[in-house]
């Protein structure tokens, strides 16, 4: 390597530097903190006393946490399963039409929600959940029953599904994209050759398809599955674990412990749900290996 290629290298790293030097200060600085903090008693000013492992053996002592734990639980079997397949079936019917337009229009049409900021979403169906002029109970009420009332999230038996409808119809825009884009790599000799075999939407669809993109589903379960145990903007928004608990989740129980200037023990509920994430995304990562697995090749 010659002494201007040395110099061009260091030119490169230059550029770079500032970049990396905001990223180190800002965010692994606080990380790494935030987990020497998890074993001390600190306010959010000055660290108190060390603590060793009492943060943790509060947390998993807590029946207030394994509630919290159990709600994920419940959020994890729904937010991985129907609103991932829902967006693949969605892809599914877009990808055979047969006008080139209409899958650029309906494709278009099921992305652009994306522009709508998550809260915005979350405060709509807020109000649409208001159990006196909410649109929901309106409906049942000139449809159904002119008597009906029903507190969505202020009854305990509703209030968790309440939070997970909030995502209808669960078409996810990232996902139909990265379905939409997997289902196009399939060579379009595959499907003449089951057109010719006779296979209608749903053989196609499970011999064809769902094995090609396997792929496709390993990455949004894997890019979904942290961001979905850390995520509470919809519980704080709207019921801040109420009631009774039920819908509190891991990552408001950090939050309520922050508020409460408990910084080390939510230093402490950080660095398990961290360790829980690494543990159960390799765990996932083995499930959804396969040994056989299909790529689209032009």
């Amino acid at each position: 390597m010659s002494i201007a290629t040395r110099k061009l290298d260091w030119g490169h790293y230059g550029f770079i530097a500032p970049a990396l030097l905001s990223l180190l200060f800002w965010y692994y600085v606080p990380v790494v903190q935030s987990f020497a903090m998890a074993f001390f008693d600190w306010d959010g000013l000055s660290v108190g006393n060390f603590l060793g492992l009492d943060n943790f053996v509060e947390i998993f002592t807590d029946p207030v946490f394994w509630t919290a734990l159990v709600n994920m639980v419940l959020v994890l079997a729904f937010s991985l399963t129907v609103p991932i397949f829902v967006p693949f079936l969605a892809a599914e019917g877009i990808q055979h039409l047969k006008s080139a337009k209409a899958r650029e229009f309906f494709r278009t049409a099921m992305v652009l929600p994306v522009v709508v900021p998550a809260v915005v979403w979350i405060l709509l169906w807020r109000n649409m959940y208001d159990p006196t002029n909410g649109l929901i109970n309106r409906f049942v009420r000139a449809v159904f029953d002119p008597s009906f009332s029903q507190g969505w999230l202020s009854d305990p038996h509703t209030a968790l599904g309440a939070i997970l409808f909030i995502g209808f119809p669960f078409v996810s825009s990232t996902a139909l994209l990265i379905f939409s884009a997997g289902l196009e790599e399939i060579p379009t000799d595959i499907y003449d050759a089951a057109q010719l075999e006779g296979l209608g939407f749903w053989e196609r669809m499970r011999h064809i398809d769902l094995p090609f993109c396997i792929p496709h589903f390993r990455l949004i379960l894997v890019s979904s599955f942290s961001a979905i145990i850390a995520n509470y903007t919809a519980v704080l928004l709207l019921t801040q674990g109420r009631p009774l608990n039920s819908t509190l989740v891991p990552g408001y129980y950090l939050y309520r412990a922050g508020a409460d200037q408990r910084f080390g023990l939510a230093a402490a509920v950080g660095l398990s749900l961290i360790v829980l994430i690494l543990v159960l995304t390799v765990l996932l990562q083995k499930l959804l290996r396969s040994e056989v697995e299909h790529e689209a090749k032009r």
